[in-house]
Order: C-alpha cells, then sequence, then structure tokens
C-alpha cells in the first residue's frame, strides 16, 4: 500500500469532503429529498422563513401531530402531493404540532411515511401561535394546510384531505 504523503492528504479530503455532504443534507432538508427525513425544532421564525426561502415556487404547509387521527390518515395524501408535484415547482412543509419531547416519534412516523420534505416541530408557544394563525390561517383544529402562491402570498387554507387543495395546487403550478 502507497503511504505517501499525497496519497493520506487525499485520503483527507475525501473524508472531509463526504462528512461536509452528510451533514449539509442533515442540516438542510429544503435542498433537496433525503432517505431519512430530518425534523428540526423550531419557533415560528423558522417556518415563516421556510416559506420565505421557497419563494418563487408554490408552498404547501400541513399541520397536523402524531396522536391526530385525522392527520395521520391525511398524511399519505401530503407525500402524494409532494412526490406528484415537486418536480413541477411545489415546496412541502410539514409542521408537527407535537410536543418537542416527543421528537424521536415524529421522526419514526415521518420515516414510515417516507416524508422526504421539510418537516419542523416548533415550541407551541403564544408567538407560535399568532403567527400561525396569521400566516396559515391556523384556528386551533389540525389537520390544518396552507397553500402559497409564487409569490408567498396565502391562496388556500383548509382540511389537507379536500378536493379543492389538488385543484388549487394545480392551478397555482400553472400561473
Amino acid at each position: 500500500m502507497d503511504r505517501s504523503p499525497t496519497t493520506f492528504l487525499v485520503l483527507i479530503i475525501l473524508a472531509v469532503l463526504g462528512i461536509g455532504y452528510f451533514v449539509q443534507q442533515k442540516t438542510h432538508p429544503e435542498s433537496g429529498p433525503t432517505s431519512d427525513p430530518a425534523v428540526l425544532a423550531s419557533d415560528f421564525g423558522k417556518v415563516e422563513a421556510a416559506i420565505t426561502a421557497a419563494k418563487g415556487k408554490v408552498v404547501l404547509v400541513d399541520c397536523w401531530a402524531t396522536w391526530c387521527g385525522p392527520c395521520v390518515a391525511s398524511f399519505p395524501k401530503l407525500v402524494e402531493k409532494d412526490e406528484k408535484y415537486r418536480s413541477k415547482g411545489l415546496t412541502v412543509i410539514s409542521v408537527s404540532l407535537d410536543d418537542p419531547s416527543s421528537s424521536s416519534e415524529v421522526q419514526d412516523f415521518l420515516k414510515k411515511q417516507n416524508a422526504t420534505f421539510t418537516n419542523l416541530q416548533p415550541t407551541f408557544d403564544a408567538a407560535t401561535q399568532k403567527g400561525l394563525e396569521k400566516r396559515l390561517g391556523y384556528r386551533g383544529g389540525i389537520p390544518h394546510a396552507a397553500l402559497f402562491n409564487r409569490q408567498g402570498e396565502r391562496v388556500w387554507t383548509g382540511h389537507p384531505a379536500s378536493p379543492e387543495l389538488e385543484a388549487k395546487i394545480e392551478t397555482e403550478l400553472n400561473n
């Protein structure tokens, strides 16, 4: 085996690049789908930042929780919408309203659902409540979805399994 300093340097560089890529994929899931969905603990500012970062795309935000039967039942449709429309310009962001102490349950659920889009789990405090109400039209019930056009304006709110939603996504993607 060649033990020259050049070989050693090349191996170090490859290791650093590999680690850097892994860290980037785990800390910036919005840069593309991953097979292991990250759950980013956050405050509402991160939800707002994720919507703003996707300006120029149609954004679907879904509020849900693992303890909510209708949320669990409708979540596969959210994954289907992501898979169907991602290449056409849709960005999906899930916002888990589970208690932050249950992040491992949320992570397990997302893995089982193959949810490779951005997943946020804000602390549900007064600021988050106000942000959800103002920005997402949230009124306390889940599941709750909000759709934003390419300019970042909210254009629809309602139940994520509503047939209206699919039609509205298609309309916004074609605008």
